[in-house]
C-alpha cells in the first residue's frame, strides 16, 4: 500500500511538471526563443512533449494495473 502511494506521487509530480510544460509556450517569451532556433521548433517541442506524456502515461498505468 505504501509502495503505491508512492508511486502515485511520484508519478503526479511527474504529470504536474508535463502540464506546466505544456503551458510554456503561452509565455510569448519562450515561444520567440524557440522560433528563432528553427520554424518547426515548436512543432518538434509539441511531439516530443506528447511522447513523453504517452510513456508515462504507459509506466502509470502499468503500475496500478500491476498493483
Amino acid at each position: 500500500m505504501v509502495k503505491t502511494l508512492n508511486i502515485v506521487k511520484k508519478l503526479s509530480l511527474i504529470y504536474i511538471a508535463l502540464v506546466i510544460l505544456y503551458y510554456l509556450p503561452l509565455i510569448n517569451t519562450f515561444t520567440q526563443i524557440l522560433m528563432k532556433l528553427t520554424p518547426f521548433a515548436l512543432y518538434i517541442y509539441w511531439t516530443i512533449l506528447t511522447l513523453i506524456c504517452i510513456v508515462v502515461g504507459a509506466k502509470y498505468l502499468d503500475k496500478m494495473l500491476g498493483e
